[in-house]
């Protein structure tokens, strides 16, 4: 290998727009990555012959295989598009580099060769057996169920994870005995045409296997069947043997066992002692939600088939592996809900808080309350539960950091309250009329509970009024009303109160409200101030908007 003392050197400069994915392209110290350079400023050395994977490209530029052996990194908030960021912001690196040594470049080398031939399959993939775009195949048929073959006695051919070129398929099935090649693309999304499907919520396409289709099918097997990405992927030998006589490639893997982690013989035996829709009904869909095949993190076939014997489905052991650390069998299923005390205001908090949406507490009524909610929630077994004797609910509104809470001791409370499943007799207090619940809305927007002397009286309002100010001002501030991404708006609120006397007398507060948005309806920078005068919240409201329009550059 070459001593970065001996070796020449040659000083470069590279970029990486986007300030917040830097790591994928930030030069490494000792880390032979593939540069260009231009030809007649290269030092000795660094000729196109003189470094592995070296070449001239086709703008005279040389490029090949370089080892950094010092970093400088600056970065550039603006103007990074003339400075050779590659964007307006981001990173500029100066790199000190030697030639790698042939040892050191041999496995990019050989990556860069895979990919290339990869790309070579992928086109004549297209060539032979797209039938979509253009590229119809004259020889290509749609199954009807009498052609003789059909994908449910097919074998899978293994593909790249997630290979769609065309939108022609999703997999990719060799029937040799009837010396068909089927591709299966799914056609049950929003906008597809449902009619088009043949094979569920696929169109199947045959092809006759012709010579050319058969070293296609070949060249695909060599690619993508090797024994470094089944090894990758967490399946051993005996595991790639059990799948294969299967008839399970690894994409046909990765696609369809989202929930469960195949690594041996035993999992492959656990897993097809169900059918999937043995699997499904135990509590084990193979497919989930937005999941997807991962590398760890899931549980063996085994272990989930021990889970699901002993009562417990997919949901739960998924939320009790991620959130409660329970990675074992035993210790999940002796895990437990947390112990929560008897009260009528029960408070579940998260243990370690990180983003806003961690910070919002849920709200129960009782203690029986919290525990069947727990019961159906154990991604929150880690929470922590109080509780205090007294206090109880009156009414909610919203949920998450939005919600809020009026209990019989005219507290009120931030966050959401439980949801538990129907059936088990527990519904959300909602007792205020709709005039009080306006009213302590408004106090909650205004972030003005604690002045209880304002907004209490109001518990008891009959009537409510809200009349937006018609001000020439605000009205071209905002009149889409985000017409340069800024908005006021003040807002009469008009309460008549009937006090249990029966006399009753009129409330007046006005809105100020000023916020940012965008064509989207997404808000940001929203703030909401309450006054006793019209005049007042105006003023309020156009001072800050000129801050905000300030603050945005408009």
């Amino acid at each position: 290998m070459t001593s970065d003392n001996d070796a020449p050197t040659m000083l470069i400069s590279c970029g990486s727009g986007g300030a917040a994915w830097p790591e994928q392209t930030r030069p490494r110290t000792g880390r032979p990555r593939r540069e260009t350079w231009y030809a007649d400023q290269a030092p000795e050395g660094f000729a196109a012959d003189q470094v592995p994977g070296g070449h001239t490209t086709s703008s005279g530029l040389i490029s090949g295989i370089v080892v950094p052996v010092d970093v400088q990194e600056r970065y550039y908030a603006e103007d990074g598009l003339s400075l050779g960021v590659g964007a307006d912001e981001g990173y500029v690196w100066t790199v000190t580099v030697r030639p790698a040594a042939a040892e050191e470049a041999a496995p990019l080398v050989e990556a860069e060769q895979r990919r290339g031939r990869q790309a070579h399959v992928a086109a004549r993939l297209v060539h032979l057996l797209d039938w979509r775009y253009g590229g119809r195949q004259p020889d290509a048929f749609h199954y009807d169920g009498d052609t003789g073959s059909s994908p449910a006695t097919a074998v899978p051919v293994p593909m790249a994870p997630r290979y769609d070129t065309a939108g022609l398929h999703r997999e990719l099935l060799i029937d040799r005995r009837s010396g068909v090649l089927w591709t299966l693309a799914y056609n049950g999304g929003d906008g597809d045409d449902w009619t088009q499907s043949t094979w569920g919520s696929w169109i199947a396409i045959g092809h006759p296997l012709t010579p050319d289709r058969e070293r296609l099918v070949q060249d695909l097997t060599d690619l993508y069947a090797d024994d470094d990405d089944w090894r990758h992927q967490g399946v051993a030998a005996d595991g790639q043997r059990a799948l294969l006589e299967a008839g399970w490639t690894l994409p046909a893997l990765r696609q369809r066992l989202q929930t469960m982690q195949v690594v041996d013989a035993a999992d492959v035996a656990a897993l097809l002692e169900r059918t999937p829709q043995e699997w499904k009904e135990a509590g084990w869909p193979w497919q989930w939600p937005h999941g997807g095949y991962q590398l760890r993190g899931h549980w063996r076939v085994t272990e989930a088939a021990a889970l699901a014997a002993a009562g417990m489905d997919y949901p739960r052991a998924k939320a009790l592996r991620e959130h409660g650390g329970h990675t074992t069998v035993a210790a999940t299923l002796a895990a437990r809900p947390p112990h929560v005390p008897e009260g009528t205001r029960v408070k579940l908090t998260h243990p370690n808080p990180r983003y806003p949406e961690d910070t919002a507490p849920v709200w129960a009524g009782s203690a029986e309350e919290m525990r069947t909610y727990l019961e159906h929630n154990a991604d929150r077994w880690d929470w922590l539960v109080s509780a205090e004797t007294g206090p109880r609910a009156v009414h909610h509104e919203g949920g998450g950091d939005q919600g809020w809470t009026l209990w019989d001791d005219h507290s009120i409370t931030r966050g959401a309250w439980v949801i538990c499943p129907i059936g088990h007799g527990f519904t959300r207090p909602r007792d205020l009329t709709a005039p009080a619940r306006a009213a302590v809305e408004l106090f909650v927007a205004a972030d003005r509970i604690g002045r209880s002397e304002q907004w209490v009286p109001l518990l008891e309002a009959v009537e409510h009024d809200r009349t937006p100010m018609r001000d020439a001002v605000l009205n071209r501030a905002a009149p889409s009303p985000f017409g340069d991404g800024c908005m006021a708006q003040v807002t009469e609120h008009r309460f008549l109160v009937r006090r249990g006397d029966g006399t009753e007398h009129t409330v007046t507060w006005w809105e100020a409200t000023t916020a940012r948005g965008d064509c989207e309806g997404d808000i940001w920078d929203k703030a909401t101030t309450l006054h006793t005068s019209g005049a007042e919240a105006r003023s309020e409201a156009l001072e800050r908007l000129g801050q905000l329009r300030a603050e945005a550059g408009v």
